[in-house]
């Protein structure tokens, strides 16, 4: 095992895995930890035992920057501390990674309404 995806649910997890390339899913395991406590929780059991490359995505549950930076630097410091050199990385979905799937839906929308224009 290369490393380690975390997500706080299994919506997450199943969204993650269906937009991300199967080449970046080799060899990384997504997990669904079951909230932002177990999240936490779980990337530093990872991080001690199996001293692996670990990514935390969570959901910001807001728009407002500073929230936003203040909950990334909140996972980081309790992460990190057991990281030692082992690398770790916090991703948030703003304000949450449901908004992505939307969002492709509507590019997808939109380009399937340009394409249909073009061929009639």
């Amino acid at each position: 095992m290369i490393g380690y995806i975390l997500t706080e649910g299994s919506l997450d997890k199943q969204l993650l895995k269906t937009v991300l390339p199967e080449k970046c899913l080799n060899n990384v395991e997504v997990v669904e930890a079951g909230g932002l406590y177990a999240v936490k929780s779980l990337a530093r059991s990872l991080l001690v035992r199996r001293q692996v490359p670990v990514i935390i995505v969570v959901d910001a549950n807001s728009v407002d920057p500073e929230f936003i930076q203040e909950r990334i630097e909140n996972i980081e410091q309790i992460v990190k501390r057991v990281a030692v050199n082992t690398p770790v990385k916090v991703i948030t979905a703003v304000p949450e990674i449901e908004t992505f799937f939307f969002k492709m839906l509507l590019c997808f929308h939109v380009y399937s309404d340009t394409l249909l224009l073009k061929m009639y």
